[in-house]
């Protein structure tokens, strides 16, 4: 509020957050900006064929991952001019997104599952564990201050398909998918042709499905 009791106007970040490749300052108001950035996200999503409701889950992971870079990435900035860079794709059926702050990282392996009693003493690593339950996969790069999240039809389990339910991403459920042994010797999960939406997906994922043993 300013000095009158009249609500401040806020920065307008749209020409930083246009398009799929952006450069943020890290200098920029977190708030405001992970706000509009969040929007513009969410848009270009449904601009390609995401409904509303299923953009909710990947653009809250997507908040989780910038607002960290904002927060990690400004005390190892070394200097003005320092940026968050932010990349992105989409189809109706997957999500490639990247994240990288100019800060010095962390160790991502140290941070203890909160579901666990080590992490349930902690305050830290919730969003984490957010972030890898809404995406198919979360994959730092050393030293720690880039993250790589994706959503895609189909995924490992690894090299066994015991309790392989319990190994799917939380988005998905067990009739959601199709179990197969891959190439790589390890087994996958893929989803069903009729939880496609890519006609296209659909009609290549049903012929190869017809042919598997």
């Amino acid at each position: 509020m300013s000095e009158f009791g009249k609500p401040e106007e806020q920065p307008d970040y749209t020409e930083l957050v246009h398009g799929t490749e952006w450069e943020l300052p890290v200098s920029l108001d977190m708030g405001v900006a992970v706000n509009q950035a969040a929007d513009a996200f969410s848009k270009y999503l449904m601009e390609q064929g995401w409904d509303e409701e299923a953009v909710v889950y990947p653009m809250l992971a997507f908040r989780e991952a910038l607002t960290n870079a904002f927060k990690y990435g400004r005390p190892g900035a070394e200097g003005e001019g320092q940026k968050i860079r932010v990349n992105f794709s989409a189809t109706p059926d997957s999500i490639l997104l990247t994240v990288e702050d100019p800060g010095r990282g962390f160790d991502w392996r140290a941070i203890p599952d909160p579901r666990t009693k080590e992490g349930l003493e902690k305050t830290s690593g919730r969003g984490l564990f957010m972030m890898r339950s809404m995406y198919d996969s979360v994959d730092f790069t050393d030293p720690g201050n880039k993250v790589t999240l994706r959503i895609g039809p189909e995924g490992s389990i690894g090299a066994s398909e015991e309790n392989w339910e319990k190994k799917l991403p939380a988005r998905l459920k067990p009739e959601h998918v199709d179990i197969l042994k891959a190439e790589d010797g390890l087994y996958h999960w893929r989803l069903k042709p009729e939880y496609i939406r890519d006609p296209e997906l659909r009609k290549s994922y049903e012929e190869e499905r017809n042919e598997w043993p």
